[in-house]
């Protein structure tokens, strides 16, 4: 049994102040488990009542002076769920620390930082090439933050970073990522490749490399870091990385340190080149008389500063003016010479990349749900204290619905991203189920999460009315930020077809649903049986799809893949949100995820068909606070009624 430790009245570290503001949003309690390892651990119950500031008219509320990590029941009960025992406690004082600087000081940061964008510096005073990127100073203060304080580029490769006791896991590492996210979404494309480069070298470059560049790459002084970026697009191809046309041949006449590969010079254009001024990039490019397509690619890795000291020549031609993620510089990149060391050649270098590639759309899946959790913590926040009609706009019914929903949708894509880095880390230790389970949840999550999230973030703004549209609010920037996911490391076409490529391979789709299917019915819970039986029985339609889409042919299966791969994503989510409640209740946490599970299966998987009559479901109405609080005392029976129809149309549409 977990034990549950409020800190609502006592050691909090969010100040008095700061406990009143947070009376807006969810209610702030954080709760440490004594479960021992590995039985799954879990939950938090409310520690926060009723609204302590009581809302008013004219009131603007704001998430200034709220710890993120505390207001987030959710995040906290999949630390709880997910993170290792012998590093529960010492994770969760890092996220409480993190979440509660994220609404003043690194908000302030993040804004700043959006405003004031990189510039390029192309020459020194004495005319002289460079190539620097000048980033604001609000940027370097964030580096200092995240990269230095919290060590989140460092903690999975080397031991003792932000005060842990050895490695950190992935899971703790992606919690903090997808916390610190919800306010700086730039510098996490930074410092996702730069921690994707380090473990892409760690597990393919020559010990000699890896020993010159692993230090600096996991630094937390910022004096000795290098940061890490991957040139891949270029003007010809876009998605198509077959047609990169940059060439690569062997640079004999350049000396290299002993124990270390040769040199290999690079000329070609790289067209959309994220973090331009990266001390490390990793590149692809075709040697002389290679094969044509990805098969002919090999990797290579390009320092930005040569080992003697010399600047590696190359040049950046100029920085994109983009829509979002302004923080960082993204720019256009032409090798001349460049010097470059070969990591992997034609046949073997495409599949490396591919490992770093798929870090990095994990990366975009957690950025895009940690903007859809900022989007609903923002919206709740201002539905709370906000008068409008005589009333709380929280009070009012449709409101209600509307701030449940994306409360359901930030939780569901936040589902779904942790089992994928939970799936990742099982991978990483030689669990090779894990790694099959990994290599679909991967593109899934990019996929769905990138697309729900849109829809989330703009409906979060709608909420703040007037004042999200403009500039001094959040907001804005969420919104722009929220859709460069879906472009990044593979569009939305992209992931769907890899999602159709990764559930063929190897039987790897069945293998999925098979596990998700045993996991959601190992419930001895009657009242969460009706759910389980659900979600399995959609497990189990998605696992007949499957079969039935393999068997087309090809131009069928592609025109199908985008339905199949939301379908595959609903319904896994839907798994996982049971899961979470048989979780919940086993631990003593109560029935507030059933209610969330059984809404989510109401929405996604069995939704209402047409001229059916109105769904009578009055969980805004009756469970509102229950569900944003997380109120341990909301009964199995909140959720029994919508199960009960829920059930009956279910077995209507089979018996059909």
């Amino acid at each position: 049994m977990s034990e549950t430790i409020t800190e609502s009245e006592a050691g909090s570290a969010m100040g008095n102040d700061a406990r009143a503001r947070a009376a807006a949003a969810p209610s702030a309690g954080r709760v440490v488990s004594s479960e021992p390892e590995p039985a799954p651990t879990v939950v938090a119950a409310n520690v926060v009542a009723a609204n302590v500031v009581a809302a008013h008219v004219g009131a603007m509320p704001d998430t200034r002076d709220l710890n993120f990590y505390a207001a987030d029941h959710y995040l906290r009960f999949q630390v709880a769920r997910r993170l290792p025992a012998h590093e529960r406690a010492h994770g969760e004082a890092l996220l409480d620390e993190l979440g509660a600087i994220l609404g003043a000081r690194v908000e302030e940061l993040a804004a700043e930082a959006d405003r004031q964008t990189p510039t390029l510096r192309t020459h020194n005073r004495r005319g002289e090439r460079v190539d620097e990127i000048v980033p604001s100073h609000a940027y370097r203060e964030l580096e200092a933050i995240l990269y230095g304080r919290f060590g989140l580029a460092a903690m999975t490769l080397r031991d003792n970073v932000a005060g842990l006791s050895g490695r950190g896991s992935l899971v703790l590492d992606d919690a903090l990522i997808y916390l610190a996210a919800q306010v700086e979404s730039g510098l996490f494309c930074p410092l996702s490749m730069t921690r994707a480069l380090a473990r892409t070298l760690v597990k393919f470059a020559p010990p000699a490399i890896v020993a010159r560049y692993l230090p600096h790459l996991t630094a937390t002084d910022m004096a000795g870091l290098m940061t890490g970026a991957m040139f891949m697009t270029e003007k010809q191809g876009g998605s198509d990385l077959g047609l990169v046309a940059t060439r690569a041949g062997p640079a004999p006449d350049e000396p290299a340190a002993p124990g270390e590969p040769g040199w290999w010079r690079l000329d070609g254009e790289k067209w959309f080149c994220s973090n331009a001024g990266a001390d490390l990039i990793l590149t692809l490019a075709r040697p002389a008389g290679a094969p044509d397509g990805t098969r002919g690619l090999g990797l290579f890795l390009v320092p930005r500063v040569l080992p003697d000291g010399r600047r590696n020549p190359y040049r950046i031609d100029r920085l994109k003016d983009k829509l979002g993620m302004r923080s960082f510089a993204s720019g256009e990149v032409t090798f001349t010479g460049t010097l470059a060391h070969q990591i992997g050649g034609p046949g073997v270098g495409w599949r490396q990349m591919t490992e770093m590639l798929n870090i990095t759309r994990l990366g975009c899946a957690c950025a895009a749900a940690a903007l859809a959790r900022r989007s609903a913590l923002e919206a709740i926040t201002h539905a709370r204290g906000r008068v409008a009609f005589g009333r709380a706009l929280a009070d009012l019914p449709l409101m209600r619905l509307q701030l449940l929903d994306l409360l359901q949708d930030a939780e569901a894509l936040a589902a779904l991203f942790f089992e994928g880095s939970a799936q990742l880390q099982a991978a990483d230790a030689g669990d090779e189920a894990a790694r099959s389970r990994a290599r679909v949840l991967t593109p899934l999550a990019k996929y769905h999460a990138s697309d729900a999230a849109r829809q989330v973030v703009a409906e979060g703004m709608e909420v703040r009315g007037g004042n999200a549209y403009i500039e001094e609010w959040p907001n804005a920037r969420l919104l722009r930020d929220v859709h460069v996911q879906a472009i990044w490391e593979g569009t939305g076409n992209i992931s769907a077809l890899d999602v159709l490529r990764a559930v063929a391979r190897d039987d790897a789709g069945g293998a999925l649903l098979g596990d998700l299917r045993a996991r959601v019915l190992a419930t001895s819970d009657d009242a969460i049986l009706p759910a389980a039986r659900l979600a399995d029985r959609a497990l189990g339609a998605v696992a007949d799809h499957l079969g039935d889409l393999l068997a087309r042919a090809p131009a069928e299966r592609d025109l199908l893949a985008r339905r199949f791969t939301r379908d595959l994503a609903h319904a896994v989510i839907a798994a996982l949100l049971v899961e979470d409640a048989a979780i919940q209740a086993a631990s003593g946490g109560g029935y507030r995820c059933l209610l969330q599970a059984a809404g989510y299966l109401r929405r996604h998987v069995y939704p209402p068909r047409w001229a059916a009559p109105y769904d009578a479901d009055r969980s805004a109405l009756d469970a509102f606070d229950a569900l944003v609080d997380w109120d341990p005392a909301l009964p199995a029976t909140a959720a029994a009624p919508l199960l009960r129809a829920l059930e009956s149309e279910a077995a209507d549409l089979i018996g059909r």
